[in-house]
């Protein structure tokens, strides 16, 4: 007598290869996740968009032990370290991004800020990663979970298709010299309005919110480098918007005649 076919088999119900884009990146806790006391683990949340199944919940990389949350989740912070250990979830992560798939991401910012991310799409795919010597420590060997099988490209179009960096006036490649520590925790939050607008009465054309939004960053004395300029002028969405490339592209510019360079000179318009 034949086996029902619907005995054997069974799928597991959990999302497996399939496209996404990255629409919300930050550090932050889930109450499922917690350590062996108890405690909240910190990690990378990534909420995401997929033609393939409808959201349903984030995929969450933990950070490991003795990384902080700062600034509403924009970064994390050791008190010892500013790299993460590369048996770590976040570890494999950077390891398969940047060794495996070639991803130029290091070119978008540190690996303990969250929002350079957004806007980066990948093929996800479910595989057992191994853990040697974790069954000796009462730990499985091997553990299951998604991971970036493909590069896809990047909607806000610093990388190209095959994951260069094409950016190449930005402030990070023009110094060819990456921050080694995590941003003071004093440092810019998410823009407010306060932030927003004009701190003086230097005229300034008319333009559109947009442009007056970011003349304002730039003339902010809290804001106080290009590369915190940037990093705050990107959390602005409508900033990444196609028709505004040209914009992008004057912000992202770190010399004399990029955005920030000339309106912190004094200069009524950046163009």
């Amino acid at each position: 007598m034949s086996a029902k076919g619907s005995w054997h088999n069974l799928p597991s119900g959990l999302n497996d290869n399939f496209e996404m884009e990255i629409t919300r990146s930050e550090f932050g806790t889930l109450g499922t996740y917690n350590d062996q006391s108890g405690n909240p683990v910190s990690l990378l949340i990534w909420d995401y968009e997929s033609p393939d199944h409808e959201f349903e919940y984030p995929i969450v990389w933990p950070c490991g032990k003795g990384w902080t949350i700062k600034e509403q989740g924009r970064i994390v912070q050791h008190p010892k370290r500013d790299k993460f250990i590369n048996t770590g979830i976040m570890g494999r992560l950077i390891t398969r991004v940047i060794d495996n798939l070639k991803v130029e991401v290091d070119e978008l910012g540190e690996t303990w800020e969250s929002d350079l991310w957004v806007g980066l799409k990948f093929l996800m795919q479910r595989e057992k990663l191994a853990y040697p010597g974790a069954e000796q420590r009462g730990m499985p060997a091997e553990v299951e979970r998604l991971m970036p099988a493909k590069f896809l490209g990047d909607v806000k179009g610093r990388l190209d298709r095959d994951g260069r960096y094409l950016a190449a006036s930005s402030s990070r490649t023009q110094s060819n010299a990456p921050r080694t520590a995590p941003l003071p925790t004093d440092a810019m939050p998410l823009p407010t309005d306060a932030m927003l607008l004009p701190t003086d009465a230097v005229a300034i054309p008319t333009k559109g919110l947009l442009y007056t939004k970011l003349v304002g960053l730039a003339r902010n004395n809290s804001i106080s480098t290009h590369d915190r300029f940037t990093t705050v002028a990107l959390n602005l969405a409508e900033l990444t918007d196609d028709e505004h490339g040209a914009l992008l592209s004057q912000v992202l510019d770190a010399g004399p005649d990029g955005f920030w360079a000339k309106v912190r000179a004094g200069k009524d318009s950046p163009f």
